[in-house]
């Protein structure tokens, strides 16, 4: 047992050192590049999101890339249909937590974000919605936007 963890550490040091002897000719040949990678690798390994919120149900296609306003039209629609209006906001405020969206500063209009993708292209969707002395909600939008390097 001692001589297999001992193989196994030996492995994974020369992995490193591998990978470390890699990096720095990719840096060498093409520090921009390295760079990116270096980032995209991070954002993975932290767990930054690459796909749509699934609250979204999939609407915001390839093809809303350079039509943002339909995208957002159409996510706006799927919310509407599970949050109508005059429904309590108390499950769409659940719903947004639990899908990982981050939520603005709340003075009169409330207001979630979620972005995804990569490093060098970054998408996202913001949720604003307004709600009654009584928590129903009285307006409720989504915002798709998207931006490259």
């Amino acid at each position: 047992m001692k001589r297999f963890a001992r193989v196994f550490l030996v492995g994974i040091a020369a992995a490193f050192a591998g990978l470390a002897l890699l990096a720095g000719i990719l840096y060498a040949v093409n520090p921009d590049g390295a760079m990116l990678l270096f980032d995209q690798l991070y954002l993975t390994a932290t767990g930054y999101p690459t796909e749509q919120p699934a609250i979204t149900e999939g609407q915001i296609a390839p093809s809303d890339w350079l039509h943002a306003d339909n995208a957002s039209r159409k996510v706006t629609a799927v919310l509407r249909r599970h949050f109508p209006l005059g429904s309590s906001a108390a499950p769409l405020r659940d719903a947004l937590r639990a899908e990982g969206f981050k939520f603005g500063a709340p003075p009169d209009q409330e207001t979630a974000k979620f972005s995804w993708g990569t490093v060098v292209c970054e998408e996202w969707v913001q949720i604003d919605w307004k709600a009654d002395a009584k928590d129903r909600l009285t307006a409720l939008e989504a915002y798709y936007r998207n931006a490259c390097l």
